[in-house]
């Protein structure tokens, strides 16, 4: 585990994100489709929370595929 994946506290996001939605694959589908969705919002609002989201998503998408 990288320190920016221990900051994010990654693993038990992605415990939370797997039992929210019920399996490893849907939990990326949906992460996937949010991080969509706050890439286009970028591009009109940069904020710290939207980075912060973007940079959480993508380290959860990354985790979530390498537990596949």
């Amino acid at each position: 585990m990288t320190d920016l994946e221990k900051r994010y506290i990654i693993d038990v996001r992605a415990d939370i994100a797997i039992l929210k939605h019920g399996s490893i694959e849907n939990a990326i589908s949906f992460l996937n489709s949010e991080l969509e969705e706050y890439e286009k919002i970028w591009s009109k609002c940069s904020c710290e929370c939207l980075g912060y989201g973007i940079t959480c998503n993508r380290l959860l998408i990354n985790w979530l595929k390498n537990k596949l």
